[in-house]
This record gives C-alpha cells, structure tokens and sequence, in this order.
C-alpha cells in the first residue's frame, strides 16, 4: 500500500507541467488582449468571437506538451504503483510481482490519460471564459466611465494572469454547474485517486493470489472524524472473519471501501496493505506528528502553507502581466503597477518564509513542522523583471506605489498629516454626505499634496480607485486650494483633470480655502473673505 505521504504526492510533479501549460496559454491570451488596440476598443460579442477564433491556437500550445505530459505521467505511475507493490511484498515476504507491473501500469496510464484529456478540452473552455470574462469587465468599465481603456486593459491583463485557468470538476444531476477547480488541483486530485485506487487493486489481486485474510488500513493526524474511527486497525479482506480466537470486522462494512465517502474514495490519503497475524503494525491508530503537535494544529498549518503557495503562484503571473503591460505602454503608471506587483510577491514569499520558521519553532521535538516547497509555488516559467528605465525613474514609480499604499490605508482619505489634516479629522464627520466623496489634501490649479509628496491627478485618481470606501461613478469633492482654479498657462484645472481620469464630477474650490473644525468651509485669500466658491466639473468625453 501507499502512505499517506506518498498519496500527498503523487500528482504534484504532473500538477507542476500543467502549470506551465497554463502559463503559455494565458500568456498567448494576454498578447492577445493587447493586440490591436487591445479589446476595450471592440463590443462583448467581439471579444468573445475573438477568443473562440483562437481556440485552435490554445489547443496547439496543449499538444505542444503531450510529450512532457505523457513522460512525467508513466513517471509517475511507475515511481508510485511500485513502491505500493514493494510495500505489499515487503509485509508478504514475497519476492515481489512484477509480472503484474507492465499490464496494470498500462492500465492507469490508459485511464489516466483518458481523464487528462477530458481535462485538456476543459482546459481549453476554461482559458476562453476567462479571456471573455476579463474582457467583459474591462470593456464594462469603459463604457460607465469607471476607467480609460489603458487601465481597464491592464486590470484585465492583471485579472486574466493572476486568476488563470479553471476546470469543470461537478455538475447536478441538472447539469448545472457545481464545482470548478484549478487545473492544477483538478489533476493533482485525478492522479493521486486513480494510482491509489489501481495500487489497492494489485494489492487485493497479490492478497487474493496468496491467500490473505487480513488488512492493514493506514492512519495520518488529523484525520476527518468519519475517516479516523477505522483508521490504524485490520480488518477481514472479504468480509467479517475469525482468526486465532480473534474477530475482525470486514473492511467493506467498516471503512465504506468503494463508495464516495470511504476508504480510497474522495480526497482520502488512507490505503490498505496485507496484514498477517501477529506481524509488527506499521500504523497507529491515533497517530501523532513527530513534532509534537496536535494533529488539527498541524493539519490547520499545511492548509495555511497551500494558501501562500497559491498565492505566491497569483502574484508570479500577476507580476508577468504586469511586465507584459509595460512592455505594450511603458508609461509610469504601469511602471508603478509593475512595482506594486513585485512588492506583493515579495511580501507574500516573506509571509511564506515566516510562516515557515514560525511553524517550526513550535515543534516540541525539534523535529520540523513544515517544509518549504519550491515545486508547489512555481507559476510556470516566468520571465525576469528587468527594465530598461532609469534608476530614477524606477525610484519614483516605488514612490509613488509607496504613497498609494499609505493613502489607501488612511482611515478617511484625509491625506495631511499636519495643521490641515487635523482640522479636517475634526470636521470631517460634520460634511454631509451630499457633498460626495470628500477628498482633503493641500493643492495648487495643477497638482495636490499627498501625504508631503506632490502628486499628479492620475496618482491621486489611483489613490481613489483603490480605497475599499469608494464606488465607482461617486462625485468627489476636492478639499485643496485653488484645484478648481484654472492654471495660468491656460490648460486645464487639477478637478477638471480628475473628473476625465475618474469618469465622474469633481467639485473644487476656485481659490484658497479656509476648512474649520465645526464643518464650515470658505474660499478666500483669508478667514472670513468668502469671496470664491465650489466649482463643479463634469467629465469631459475622450479627455480621459
């Protein structure tokens, strides 16, 4: 039989050439979102008779791998139907049954190959939904005026790389969808339950052969509770049997063997080996972590680990989008977006490398906790970050995600950390709410302070954009001098800027203004000289 481990394993290598198979087609996918003017510029229809036109091309890159496919799978199915034999050979004191090996190898391969296939037709449906519903978003998004086409275009590009490709795994008896996975975890899930379920068939045929009428059922921590009240015993082969005075129940009545919820069915990493009579027991029945921990802490942990690993996996393709945006438009704005995505990969394999050593320091044994898997957090060949910018203009780009990172976790979007800022928290609560959605910063006819740091109107737009309190489509109203005040070389104001970038109005003042702590607020040179006032500009058509 296979340990609970190995069936952990099995399927991670094949799980890993998918991941690369999907790489290739979102990246295909994301070139071709770009092209043309990218699909902001065309109708829903038109995206969607886009991808469909390519969708031989998404099935050449899926046979472009059948040969690494077809490798690592009889590698796999090798590598772990003959460790369960040698486990059964072992327990017998048989030389071991490899006759049996080509026939029955053949027949998971067979099988296995046949589900994979159905998953690549998935595979290939699944890449085009998510091509469309990208697409869809961003074309959405321009059309109510929420974002230009550039920054729909790249959010998309982001979305389509960081979400990937998922699968049909469950339908009703409708035929309505239930369940979708990542083609990954679906492939990882369809190896490790054909080789546990063909590996306990040469174990029943090697039992049968040489007259077994005991097994052994194997046990891990923190098994579900269904699972753990037969885990770690023996059993009758075929059926409740007496031997030596002692009775044993059938492994069929026990443990559910052969249906969805039992043994060796969905998601068990339990297995059966030949046991006889008086023979060492390999398995407890409550068995313990070598560290010392608690089975469910342990258990509660390794979920935590696949959590990060995915999520390092998003933030590597979400980074390759990046790159592949400012690669089409290599402006500031996507510059920051690709340093906004390198720093949350960052920190999300510094949350990894924490989690780790955390983990691990709570052993009472010394003995590890959890291991770090570099396998389980590749996202597919991914390019290196290298820009041809200078290291100024890199330097800024971190600036300015610095800054919308500050002022995307203020409170309220109260960005002074000064004089102005502390009158404004006072009266801020006093503003109703008919105003709009206000925003408070020093300011000029062309530009705002932000947090100490003179910002454009886009990094501010930005700034909105991603704080959880705003919708899209909200007036603002601009709490900072003089940015309703046309500038003197006669372009437009900073609000009137704003209101194009954000697609909605902006409400300014036209000079300096005067905020008190009771809610007031005046627009003169002086408190008291309320001689400016509240100007309000509406978006204007193709000035985003």
């Amino acid at each position: 039989m296979l340990s609970p481990e190995a069936l952990e394993e099995a399927g991670e290598a094949l799980a890993r050439v998918y991941r690369g198979i999907e790489a290739d087609m979102l990246d295909y996918l994301v070139d071709l979102m770009l092209a043309g003017g990218g699909v902001t510029s065309r109708s829903v229809t038109a995206a969607a008779l886009l991808g469909q036109t390519h969708a031989d091309e998404l099935r050449r890159i899926i046979e472009g791998h059948a040969g690494e496919v077809d490798a690592e799978l009889r590698v796999t199915v090798e590598k772990f139907m003959r460790a369960s034999d040698a486990d059964d050979m072992e327990r017998l004191g048989r030389p071991g049954t490899e006759k049996e090996w080509p026939r029955q190898m053949d027949a998971t391969v067979r099988g296995l190959a046949a589900i994979l296939q159905r998953d690549n037709l998935h595979m290939e449906q699944g890449a085009l939904d998510a091509f469309l519903s990208a697409s869809t978003e961003a074309i959405a998004r321009v059309n109510s005026g929420a974002s230009t086409a550039e920054q729909a275009l790249h959010r998309a590009v982001r979305r389509l790389e960081r979400d990937g490709v998922s699968v049909v795994q469950y339908r009703d008896a409708a035929g309505n969808l239930t369940v979708r996975n990542r083609v990954d975890v679906a492939v990882r899930r369809h190896v490790r339950t054909q080789i546990a379920q063909d590996g306990a068939r040469m174990t029943a045929r090697a039992m049968d052969e040489y007259g077994v009428q005991l097994v052994e059922v194997s046990s891990h921590p923190n098994a579900r509770p269904s699972h753990a009240a037969w885990q770690g015993q023996v059993y009758g082969w075929r059926g409740a049997v007496s031997i030596d005075g002692r009775s044993y129940e059938g492994l069929e009545a026990a443990t559910g063997y052969g249906s969805v919820d039992g043994l060796l069915g969905a998601n068990c990493r339990h297995s059966f080996g030949p046991y006889l009579p008086g023979a060492p027991r390999a398995y407890e029945r409550d068995p313990k972590h070598a560290s010392g921990l608690p089975g469910e802490e342990v258990y509660r942990l390794e979920q935590r680990q696949r959590a990060g690993e995915r999520a390092i996996r998003e933030a590597k393709r979400e980074l390759a989008g990046a790159r592949k945006c400012y690669d089409a438009s290599p402006t500031n704005e996507s510059l920051v977006e690709v340093v906004r995505a390198q720093d949350l990969l960052t920190r999300r394999q510094e949350a990894m490398r924490r989690l780790v050593k955390e983990s691990n320091a709570k052993s009472l044994t010394g003995h590890p906790v959890l291991h770090r898997h570099p396998a389980r957090e590749w996202a597919g060949d991914m390019p290196r970050v290298t820009l041809s910018v200078s290291a100024r203009t890199k330097q800024r780009a971190r600036e300015t995600f610095k800054l919308m990172e500050a002022c995307a976790k203020k409170r309220r979007p109260i960005y002074d950390n000064g004089a102005l800022g502390h009158v404004a928290r006072t009266a801020y609560g006093k503003m109703g709410k008919e105003k709009g959605y206000i925003v408070v910063c020093h300011g000029a006819p062309s530009f705002v302070d932000l947090l100490g740091q003179r910002s454009d109107h886009k990094v501010l737009a930005d700034v909105i954009r991603a704080r959880d309190d705003y919708e899209d489509g909200t007036p603002v109203q601009l709490m900072a001098c003089s940015t309703g005040k046309a500038p003197k070389n006669g372009s437009p104001c900073f609000a009137q800027r704003l209101a194009d970038e954000l697609g909605a109005p902006v409400t300014a003042p036209d000079g300096t203004l005067q905020v008190y702590s009771d809610g007031r607020l005046e627009v003169g040179d002086s408190p008291g000289d309320n001689t400016g006032e509240f100007i309000t500009f509406q978006p204007r058509e193709g000035k985003k």
